[in-house]
């Protein structure tokens, strides 16, 4: 049917070729952005399952820090990724038409949000952790001691933990 000089049918078949393929592409990054968040659980339950053991604060405060920029890392690619993912939607949501949408985008948007709260719930806590740990070495240890500790232990693969070197 043609009408005003445009194919109604072929225009249509267009449409609906387009919402297949915005489909399929939003099946992929909801996949994607699932892996994602479950790359994420995982490595806060590694966080929370491996409690590392130091030999002294100084090197408890470093693993710390360490700990600190790999969860600010996370942070920046989850938000990177809901970025992505939201500005996909709202394209999607300029294509089909209805209130659906605009509900699942508020949904992951309120999700991104819970997210991002959270990670930077976790971001505060570990830098509180390192800057106690600091202030306690920097105030309760002597230098001495320190580099004493420091010289006289070694990890023990087996037990997983420091000793004492006799």
């Amino acid at each position: 049917m043609i009408h005003g000089g445009v194919n109604l049918l072929e225009q249509a078949e267009e449409q609906e070729k387009l919402l297949e393929s915005s489909a399929k592409e939003l099946e992929k990054r909801k996949k994607k952005e699932a892996s994602l968040k479950q790359q994420l659980r995982k490595k806060e339950a590694e966080k929370h399952d491996i409690q590392e053991k130091y030999a002294t604060l100084q090197e408890e405060a470093a693993g710390k820090t360490r700990l600190l920029k790999d969860v600010w890392k996370q942070f920046q690619q989850a938000k990177e990724e809901v970025i992505i993912t939201l500005t996909y939607l709202l394209l999607y949501n300029n294509f089909s038409s209805g209130v659906v949408g605009c509900f699942q985008i508020a949904d992951l948007k309120s999700e991104a949000q819970s997210e991002t709260e959270d990670l930077l719930d976790m971001i505060r806590e570990l830098s509180k952790e390192v800057k106690l740990q600091t202030l306690i070495i920097n105030t309760n240890v002597p230098p001495e001691y320190l580099k004493n500790l420091e010289d006289n232990v070694e990890w023990n693969e087996a037990t997983g933990d420091w000793h004492m070197v006799s």
